[in-house]
Parts: structure tokens; C-alpha cells; sequence
């Protein structure tokens, strides 16, 4: 199951994230520990409001760790590869652990539009998720959820990123991978 969920994010509050990402060359992804103090708040209340919403969609207690809360900003000709965001192929193509086995759900606020490309596509599912300043996807982290982001074409795409994880280890993410 993919969820989406429109205008969580104020223009004011994407404003102020955009502003604490840091411009080329510095890195493309700001942590949490290295924001300014006026964009802290909103990484917070974002991350602890994407938990309540994971919860109540995958009806499961989903956690927030803060440090897992993090700003990304992609420009022209950049893209991510397919990938799962807490496992790895080997090289005979089973499913092993990544270096983020721990998450469980994974999930980003899109908050620019002033860019063209860098849709979010999940070929085992066929969804291409258009982004628009504003929307909140989440998605579990898993090998079921396979995803990547087109090239971007045009302009500058902002997002802030969050992963999480279940509060209980032993309740199985299944059957989201059906959905």
C-alpha cells in the first residue's frame, strides 16, 4: 500500500526547510542535527505527525527516530537508482539486509514545485507518484516496495525524508506488499 496525504506542509514551513538546505557543493542531503534553529521545529512536529499518519494507515505503532529525519535536494540530471530502503540485492539476486535494515516505512514531504522530472515510480506496482509541493507519500521500506525517482529535468526538488520503524519487531509488515 502506498498512502498519500495532501497539505500537510505550509508554504511557510517549505519555505524555511528549502532555506536550510544548503546550496552546491555542499552535500544533498542536510541532517537533522545540522539545521538551523527555525527549521528544528517543523523537522520535528513533520516526523512525529508522519508516524500518526503511518499508523493509522498501516494500523500498526510506527515510530519516528529524529535523527532519521533528513532534507534532500536534487537538481538537474540527478536521479536515484531502484532500490528498496531496507535491503539489497546480492549478486544472485536475493534480498539480504542493507546497511538500514531497521526501517520499516519509509516516507517523504515534497516541497517544491518549481522542477520538471523526478517522478517517484514503483515498477513492481506500476505507480508513479507525480510530485507536488505539499504531498506526503509513505510506503514500506521493503523489497515488496521497490522504488526510484526519474531525472530531474528542470529546476531544484526539496524534500524532507522520513524513516521509521515498527514499535513492535515481531508484528510482520505483511501483507502491505500485496496492496
Amino acid at each position: 500500500m502506498i498512502c498519500q496525504f495532501e497539505n500537510l506542509v505550509s508554504s511557510k514551513e517549505r519555505a524555511i526547510l528549502i532555506r536550510t538546505c544548503k546550496p552546491p557543493p555542499h552535500p544533498a542531503i542536510t541532517y537533522r542535527h545540522s539545521v538551523n534553529i527555525e527549521a528544528l521545529p517543523i523537522f520535528d512536529r513533520l516526523g512525529f505527525e508522519c508516524s500518526q499518519r503511518a499508523t493509522a494507515a498501516f494500523g500498526l505503532p510506527i515510530k519516528t527516530e529524529l535523527p532519521a529525519v533528513m532534507l534532500s535536494r536534487m537538481g538537474p540530471g540527478d536521479y536515484l537508482v531502484r532500490h528498496a530502503d531496507n535491503c539489497r540485492q546480492d549478486v544472485s539476486g536475493n534480498w539480504v539486509p542493507n546497511h538500514t535494515p531497521h526501517r520499516d516505512f519509509s516516507a517523504a514531504y515534497y516541497l517544491s514545485d518549481d522542477f520538471e522530472g523526478g517522478e517517484l515510480y514503483f515498477p513492481q506496482h506500476n505507480v508513479t507518484v507525480k510530485k507536488q509541493s505539499g504531498l506526503l507519500t509513505i510506503f514500506p521500506s521493503t523489497q515488496h516496495f521497490v522504488h526510484e525517482v526519474k531525472p530531474i529535468t528542470k529546476g531544484v526538488f526539496y524534500a524532507l525524508l522520513v524513516f521509521m520503524e515498527k514499535v513492535n519487531k515481531d508484528v510482520p509488515t505483511l501483507p502491505y506488499h500485496l496492496d
